[in-house]
């Protein structure tokens, strides 16, 4: 089914440093903290070079308003999970609404997955998940309503638990926005969100991040130093030590991205763009997120980005190619050409 990516986080950008993941959610908070946007509770919790988030025991990490982009009232979330805090009890994920609960995947000192409304038992998984044995593919299918709520929770893509005609909605938004990890399993990757209630996935996914590797077609920002694709390539962003800046209304910059380091072998549900950007004034911007495919450029939404004293995110989902309006082939993922426009 095309076009139903809402989101897709893999974590490949990690590299030991907390402050580096924040550095993506920096968009959804007012406050001069380092992770903005993402809150950590607690001590210990760390990315790892591996490429994925690990959370050691008693520490959670808080997605605030916005860390994810807003949702409809039915969505599909996904992620792969391993390393479970053995013989313990809480929460493992919590979608929100503007910080306020909506409903949550739960575990039991045994090991049962239990889908719930604030403390209120929706359903229990058949099974058991205790041990340290690999990682798990956990998948959450729910549509919010105060009356006629259901939801379906899978576990390595079997049935593991049920409910229609519920009340799903403990905050009464019918939609998120953030969301809660804590530490019940300590390592996750590949989390992906759709926005509708199409079929949830029957095979393993993977997302992957696609780092920028060349000048595209267009150079037309003035780089700091050398040449424009190597000050937006940093392994760690390194905020106003390297960057490309243009005040010039149509002047583009686009650039060249490194393949999948997995071939794909299956459907490409779409993806994912992020931008960090600061807008240094005087006055408001507004900027065109763009792809090139087949040497035609497909603007996205514009937006307009925050007048700050350091730089956001903004997230632009692509849940299908622009060239074909459906889903992205392999071809076009290994040409990806992605840029920016200054608009007005």
């Amino acid at each position: 089914m095309a076009g139903r990516l809402h989101f897709a986080e893999g974590w490949d950008y990690g590299n030991n440093s907390e402050s580096e993941m924040m550095d993506y959610y920096r968009k959804f908070s007012g406050t001069t903290n380092p992770g903005t946007g993402v809150t950590l509770i607690s001590t210990g919790g760390h990315l790892t070079d591996e490429g994925y988030l690990q959370i050691t025991p008693g520490r959670i990490h808080i997605w605030g308003p916005g860390a994810v982009p807003e949702t409809g009232a039915s969505f599909i979330f996904g992620i792969c999970v391993g390393t479970r805090v053995v013989s313990s009890a809480g929460m493992l994920y919590n979608f929100m609404y503007n910080g306020v609960a909506e409903i949550n995947i739960y575990q039991d000192a045994s090991g049962y997955f239990l889908v719930r409304r604030g403390a209120t038992v929706l359903g229990t998984s058949t099974n058991p998940y205790n041990t340290d044995d690999g990682f798990h593919y956990i998948t959450l299918k729910v549509t919010l309503h105060n009356s006629t709520g259901s939801f379906e929770l899978y576990v390595d893509h079997s049935l593991e638990a049920s409910g229609s005609g519920l009340d799903t909605s403990d905050g009464g938004a019918l939609k998120i926005n953030g969301l809660s990890f804590e530490d019940m399993w300590t390592k996750h990757d590949h989390c992906i969100i759709y926005n509708d209630a199409g079929a949830v996935p029957t095979d393993d996914w993977v997302v992957q991040n696609l780092n920028i590797d060349g000048d595209g077609n267009y150079s037309q920002f003035t780089p700091s130093a050398g040449s424009n694709y190597q000050n937006v390539d940093d392994v760690e962003m390194d905020h106003d030590t390297t960057n490309n800046e243009s005040a010039t209304v149509t002047d583009r910059d686009s650039y060249t991205h490194a393949n999948p380091v997995l071939a794909i072998t299956g459907v490409v549900e779409g993806i994912l763009l992020y931008h960090w950007i600061k807008n240094v004034g005087p006055g408001s911007r507004t900027v065109d997120p763009f792809l090139r495919q087949s040497s035609t450029d497909y603007d996205q939404s514009p937006y307009t980005p925050d007048s700050a004293s350091d730089y956001r995110t903004e997230i632009i989902v692509v849940p299908d190619s622009p060239a074909g309006a459906t889903n992205f082939t392999p071809t076009e993922i290994n040409n990806l050409e992605t840029g920016l426009e200054v608009a007005s």
